[in-house]
């Protein structure tokens, strides 16, 4: 038996309401596995694992009385009592696992657009805040930025009209400039002699 195996009791398509024997037999092994895998957490949360399988068998017997063969066309919060507390907290539990694994598939998605070849030294909590601004923050369409800009301008003097000072010209990059025109000199000299060359042959060629 698997959690995952477990889930079925959830869709009550899966019921089977035809038979009142089958049914009554239904999902007791599922409830029992659910209820001691998410033993630690249920108790925490003041549920008592134990009652969430009496429940499970006392709420078919109600409910088969109630709806009888119709169960199957009605949700589980259609379903829902007040006396069943316990074992709702344990159905609300099986119905917050994910159906796929298309959310983890998505982050490592955004994982390798943010942390690429060129950004392979990002210190962990750098990368950490990143995920959490792509995965959890609401499209940039819908957010307000204004909360974050008043935070941003209050937390301490801003040099608004901040300009970058001007670098230092070294005396290896004069030197690079002054070969730079020299070759650029040269290569216009070249281009002039080339030019006078073809006018020399078309003279030639006139005559």
């Amino acid at each position: 038996m698997t959690l995952v195996k477990a889930t079925k009791i959830l869709s009550t398509e899966s019921w089977p309401c035809k038979n009142q024997d089958k049914f009554q037999e239904f999902g007791n092994e599922e409830v029992e596995h659910a209820a001691t895998f998410y033993h630690d957490v249920l108790q925490k949360h003041d549920v008592c694992p134990e009652k969430c399988v009496s429940e499970w068998k006392c709420f078919k017997r109600v409910m088969w009385k109630r709806y009888t063969t119709t169960l199957g066309s009605m949700s589980l919060a259609d379903l829902y009592t007040e006396e069943f507390d316990n074992l709702y907290s344990l159905l609300d539990l099986l119905l917050s696992l994910p159906p796929t694994s298309v959310p983890c598939e998505s982050t490592f998605s955004h994982l390798k657009l943010l942390k690429t070849h060129r950004r392979l030294r990002l210190r962990q909590d750098t990368l950490n805040s990143l995920m959490m601004i792509k995965l959890s923050t609401p499209d940039v369409t819908d957010y307000d930025p204004s909360a974050a800009v008043d935070k941003w301008l209050g937390d301490g003097l801003r040099q608004l009209d901040y300009q970058r000072p001007a670098k230092a010209m070294s005396y290896g990059d004069a030197s690079d400039e002054e070969d730079d025109s020299e070759m650029s000199a040269e290569e216009d000299s070249d281009i002039q002699d080339k030019e006078t060359n073809d006018k020399q042959i078309l003279a030639f060629l006139n005559e």
